[in-house]
This record gives C-alpha cells, structure tokens and sequence, in this order.
C-alpha cells in the first residue's frame, strides 16, 4: 500500500521548483504519494497543517524544526520587447523610464535601488502584485521591470522571454526552510521525502 504524505508549498515553490522535479520523487519513491496543498504562511506549530511544509523566513519557527533548503536572489528582469521599446537600460537610474512591477510591497525594489546607488529615484509607473507567479507573468509580457526571483526564473532567461539588464544582486535575508514537527522524522516516508528535498535543493537543476 501506498505512503500518503501531505506537504504544504507556496505559489512559486511548487510551480517552478517542486512540480518540475516530481517525476524523479516519484521514481525513486513509488510507494510515497504527495497531497500538494497551498502553504499559508507559518509563524509556528499551530499553523502547521500538513506533515511537511516548505516556508520562506529566517529560520526561527516555534515548535518546528526548520533546515535550510536554499537562498534566493533578487535580480531585475524585463521581456526584451519593453527593454527596446523604452530605449535600454545602460545604468540603474534608465529606470526611471520604465514601469515597476512590485511584489506585495516595494520593500525589495527599494532594498535593490539603495544597493545600486539610487535610493530616491523617481519612479513615475508603479504596481503591485500579491503573487509571485503573477508578477514574473507580467514581466514576461512587457507589463513592467520585475525583481526576478532566482532560481525560479532561470529558465525563463535561459528561453530569451526574459533579460537581465543589471548584474546587481539583491540577498535577502530570508530563505526557504524545510518545516517540520519535533520527532516527525522517525516515520519513515517523512523521512525520505525530507532527504528528498534536501538532495534536490543541493543539484544545480
């Protein structure tokens, strides 16, 4: 009979890094099923609705223990049609020029600005998204510059939809942990699909 195991991810997580590897879980664990739910975010214990979730934060989880997966960059991204249409992006103060495309809020894009030297600069054509997926969409589709996140979108360089103008790159301190509670480990399915996800997070692709 088969392991059913229940793992909690966020919107980008799933969609760009687990759902792309779930064929190689699946071979290597053919008696372990995956029930993917959408992973609220997780402040301790009693928002832990699933035997393992994958959570974005600074490690400190109350009642979880949490392992480090990997770190992610922040860099800008813009579709090569907008980059031509608005004459190029020579230097960071060019983006002036162009729509911003920011996530939940412009918390990032202003932590980027102060790393490349213009903290106060002007930007005329702003929006917000809520969903990570959403706005790497929009950026694909000439709505805006974005603040791509690294590793997820690589490949969406890699295929030319997307350029990187500037080679500046923003470390958050944030990261992605893998959650689970005290103990869980001694099952023997959350045990191989928690080496499961290490493994993976230590491939480059």
């Amino acid at each position: 009979p088969r392991k059913v195991i229940s793992l909690a991810v966020g919107p980008i997580f799933g969609s760009r890094w687990l759902i792309p590897r779930l064929s190689r879980f699946r071979k290597l664990h053919p008696k372990i099923e995956l029930i993917l739910h959408h992973g609220p975010r997780i402040t301790g214990a009693d928002h832990m609705t699933t035997a393992v979730a994958i959570d974005w934060g600074t490690g400190d989880w109350t009642g979880l223990e949490a392992t480090q997966l990997f770190e992610i960059l922040y860099v800008p991204v813009i579709s090569p049609k907008l980059l031509e249409e608005r004459g190029g992006l020579k230097m960071p103060s060019d983006l002036a020029r162009y729509p911003m495309i920011h996530q939940q809020d412009r918390t990032e894009w202003r932590a980027w600005l102060k790393l490349v030297g213009v903290p106060k600069l002007a930007l005329p054509e702003e929006s917000i998204v809520t969903d990570a997926n959403v706005v790497t969409q929009a950026a694909i589709d000439g709505q805006g510059v974005a603040l791509g996140v690294f590793p997820f979108i690589q490949s969406e360089v890699d295929a030319g939809r997307l350029v990187r103008p500037f080679s500046a790159e923003l470390r958050p301190q944030r990261s992605y942990y893998l959650l689970t509670r005290p103990g869980a480990r001694k099952s023997p399915e959350i045990k191989a699909v928690c080496n499961w996800f290490e493994a993976e997070a230590k491939l480059k692709a």
